[in-house]
């Protein structure tokens, strides 16, 4: 029957029929973006194939998953699913010069990359529409007839080696490497996956195209393509090229769940730092989890182990003093095992005591264990889901078609855009069976931390680590955790958003020429253009009035055409408060039409920056006045709504964002505290000591972001460096930091924007709120901070050099072009347009001269230039 079923499915391509797999449910629209449409299929070489169709699209983009990654690396062949990965783009049969395809990406103003883990491997790229069907057919020779020429075999070997050298200094990475020592001998998921010159030492073309062909096959395959063309133009792309991928019958890749043995000892893994970091992960290995989705039972713990709240097991260890920070949640996940991990930041007392806090988390468990999953908890966090999917940003490009060529590898396809998002099903005992699950027998406890002990070393990062089994007594002694009267369920969230109701429009819209330009560019027929270019220059008060401002055709549709009219038409920003001690602009939004907006307060204070310790002070306030809210803001969190509080050169930033039911609520909160610190002195000493660390780090940080950091540091003026702030903080004490909190807002003028579901009213409001809990005079302009760009003298040139503290080094070379100018800044977009892909096929591809190569035009303050 089987056999029967493709038969018919190859006639009706081979015809031009449409398809229908599984009848109506093949195509559908989305409620949340009225022009996006999807139709999914399985070609006859049973490719899993979604399309998505969306004339408000600005590119076209594909993205295509192979289910096979690092785990199927050959016995002494490590990275060489990564090493084949490369490969691929290196020239085909049918496009066989080896820069070919990255060059006609980036001419077309696109990108392409590929990674790959250790269950699958996955390629993209999105390109100008106009070019999609060519980039469509370079993209399915990669699958069709790849070279692997050898004779780029040897060369982008040592680009293998090359990106694994930039990754060595990476903490996430070596400790991601070294817990592997923890896991069953012979179990794939041991494999180190990046690959080396030492690992890779000979492979042939014979080799990799054995792997390929061992593989990589299109039953086994999960394309997703994104474009603004119709449904049926993309399947007519997409058909004729990727029917013909071989489909060699793979059996789905499957692996033993059982990756690390239960133990009645401690297992404890203590792991050398590179950075300045402590931190304690357990993690508990699980079988496969994914098939849970309806429920999400990983997320409920996450949920309630991660909490921030009041009687929080964060906010226990925080009194005590044993961490900083804590998260919770799914870790490794796939078709065959998963794992539960909780991380702990923790402080140079919980580094000390860590024992204490893994019993802090069993402790926890127990209470869970008594309470079981609450209700109420659930119908939180599936309430929110439900808005957070119906509201949820639109996604475009590659960050859209990737999502779900990975989720059509594991989940059904029917509702892929769904599912994954929303939790359907209330199921307690699988929670119960989770919980049951985190025991201290079925756990890996990591310390990381600078100075602990070690007596290994692991051969490919050069990780100082050790893994001990110690007394059973502990892991009987935490299975026997007493609940403990300090720690608490989260309270019935009071922030929750009630009223998700779109305003009325109550501001005005514009078609500019560059909105006309924009439509003409959306395929926008010459006819109806015609019929808006007199209505261009004038203010309406909605879009509809526009539309109906213009005489247009019975057949013009004009659903559609409000559509791209909201992506093109300009509001226009009013400024409702505009007086000495500030000036605020407001628009209320028409393009999204949804329940959220964003409030920007920028309030210039003289004192900020006035010198190196006043920079330290503003960064240790903004921290304490975030630590002294933390309770209060994690729920605020949870249901839907954000703030921020952060210093740059000119004062104090205030952001919030979100669900604007109780945006105004949220604002009026946070201003109350602003000249406030909450916190005491050994909370204080934990911040103080987190941000020097920060600084310290800095050092380790990758050699371009070093280089990128003192090429700002030399051309901005007035900028202090790091190392002066380390200098510093050390003086600074709390006492210190609460007065700089009543000086800091003295003198000032604040600059405000909002956006979004609000009235001007609202937002006059909040400004309000802001100013008079703030207090303080007038500051002049002439005393707010100015930033600048240090001019290089013309035909001379500078270099600096600084020995870094890790291995590898960077090149930035910036050349300055003149002053900002719309003429001269379209022209170097143009120049490095044409010169961005052979400069790195040059440097990257042809002379290996670095793993990280990239080019491009730079902006800093008015001032252009170029940056290699």
């Amino acid at each position: 029957m089987r056999k029967i079923l493709t038969l018919f499915l190859a006639i009706c391509f081979l015809a031009g029929a449409s398809i229908s797999v599984w009848g109506g449910g093949l195509n559908n629209t989305d409620p949340r973006y009225p022009q996006r449409q999807y139709r999914r299929f399985l070609l006859p070489n049973q490719m899993k194939v979604m399309l998505i169709s969306d004339p408000t699209l600005q590119r076209g983009a594909a993205s295509l998953t192979v289910a096979v990654g690092s785990m199927s690396d050959p016995s002494g062949r490590s990275g060489l699913a990564h090493f084949l990965e490369h490969m691929l783009f290196l020239g085909t049969e049918k496009y066989p010069d080896e820069g070919s395809y990255q060059e006609f990406v980036s001419t077309h103003d696109g990108f392409s990359n590929a990674y790959t883990a250790n269950d699958r491997t996955n390629y993209h790229f999105e390109v100008d529409p106009d070019y999609f069907e060519e980039g469509l057919d370079r993209f399915s020779q990669f699958f069709l007839a790849p070279l692997f020429n050898p004779g780029l075999v040897e060369r982008e070997m040592k680009a293998i080696d090359s990106e694994h050298s930039k990754n060595i200094p990476n903490d996430f990475r070596r400790i991601f490497q070294v817990k592997r020592k923890a896991f069953e001998k012979g179990h794939p998921a041991r494999h180190f996956a990046t690959g080396t010159l030492k690992t890779l030492a000979g492979v042939s073309r014979k080799e990799l195209l054995y792997f390929y062909q061992k593989h990589y096959s299109s039953n086994q395959m999960m394309l997703a393509v994104a474009g603004p063309q119709d449904l049926d133009t993309l399947q007519s792309w997409v058909v004729p090229r990727f029917v013909s991928v071989k489909n060699r019958n793979l059996q789905e890749i499957r692996v033993s769940a059982k990756y690390m043995k239960r133990d009645p000892r401690f297992r404890l893994m203590r792991i050398k730092t590179i950075k300045d970091s402590r931190s304690l992960t357990l993690m508990f290995p699980l079988s496969r989890t994914l098939h849970y989705y309806k429920s999400q039972p990983l997320g409920m713990l996450g949920f309630l182990l991660g909490h921030e709240g009041k009687g929080s097991l964060l906010s226990l260890l925080k009194r005590e003093n044993l961490a900083a920070g804590l998260s919770a949640g799914g870790g490794d996940s796939n078709k065959s095992f998963s794992s539960f991990d909780v991380k702990i930041q923790l402080t140079p007392k919980g580094l000390r005591n860590y024992t204490k806090v893994i019993r802090r988390v069993f402790q926890y468990l127990r209470l869970l264990r008594e309470t079981g999953l609450p209700r109420y908890i659930y119908e939180e966090v599936k309430l929110m889901s439900e808005i957070d999917y119906k509201f949820a940003e639109k996604p475009e490009g590659t960050s859209l078609v990737n999502v779900f060529s990975t989720l059509m590898m594991y989940y059904p396809m029917r509702k892929l855009e769904v599912d994954p998002y929303i939790i359907t099903e209330f199921k307690p005992r699988i929670f119960d069976s989770m919980l049951y699950s985190l025991t201290p027998e079925n756990m890996l406890a990591i310390l990381a931390a600078r100075d602990v002990k070690t007596t290994e070393k692991e051969e490919y990062y050069g990780v100082e680590y050790s893994l001990t089994y110690s007394n059973p007594k502990w892991v009987k002694n935490w299975r026997n955790s007493k609940k403990l009267s300090a720690l608490k369920l989260p309270e019935p969230n009071p922030f929750l958003p009630e009223n998700l109701g779109v305003l009325p429009f109550e501001g005005t819209v514009q078609l500019t020429h560059q909105s006309l330009v924009g439509l003409q560019q959306d395929g926008l027929s010459p006819e109806v253009l015609n019929r808006l270019k007199p209505l261009q220059g004038k203010l309406w008060k909605s879009l509809d009035e526009l539309l109906t401002s213009a005489e247009f055709k019975p057949e013009t549709d004009l659903a559609a055409l409000r559509e791209l009219l909201r992506k093109h038409a300009l509001g226009n920003p009013e400024t409702i408060q505009d007086d000495e001690f500030g000036k605020i602009w407001f628009q209320q939004d028409f393009r999204f039409e949804t329940p959220k907006a964003h409030l920007m307060f920028q309030i210039h204070s003289p004192h900020v920056y006035s010198s190196p310790r006043n920079a330290v002070l503003s960064q240790l306030y903004t921290d304490a006045v975030r630590e002294g809210l933390n309770e209060f803001g994690y729920p605020v969190s949870l249901a839907g709504l954000e703030y921020g509080i952060n210093v740059d050169k000119k004062g104090i930033n205030l952001t919030f964002s979100g669900y604007s039911d109780r945006i105004q609520e949220l604002v009026k909160k946070v201003a109350g505290r602003l000249k406030t610190i909450t916190i005491d002195k050994k909370t204080f000493n934990t911040l103080k000591e987190a941000r020097l660390r920060r600084y310290r780090n800095f050092h380790f940080q990758q050699p371009y972001q070093q280089a990128f950091y003192f090429r700002s540091l030399l051309l901005e003026g007035k900028k202090f460096s790091i190392m002066d702030y380390e200098k510093e903080i050390k003086k600074i004490r709390l006492h210190d930091v609460n007065k700089f909190a009543k000086k800091i807002y003295d003198r000032l003028f604040i600059e405000g924007f909002a956006y979004g579901n609000l009235r001007a009213e609202t937002v006059r409001e909040a400004a309000k709120v802001l100013r008079e809990k703030l207090g303080g005079k007038i500051l002049p302009e002439v005393n707010r901070f100015l930033g600048s760009v240090r001019q290089l003298p013309q035909g001379k040139s500078h270099t600096f050099t600084r020995k870094m503290q890790v291995e590898n080094s960077a090149l930035v070379t910036d050349v300055q072009v003149g002053q900002r100018s719309p003429k001269l800044q379209a022209a170097l977009m143009v120049i490095d347009n044409l010169m961005q892909p052979q400069f790195y096929n040059e440097l990257r591809t042809s002379q290996q001269l670095g793993y990280i190569v990239n080019s491009g035009m730079t902006v800093l303050k008015k001032t252009l230039g170029l940056i290699f």
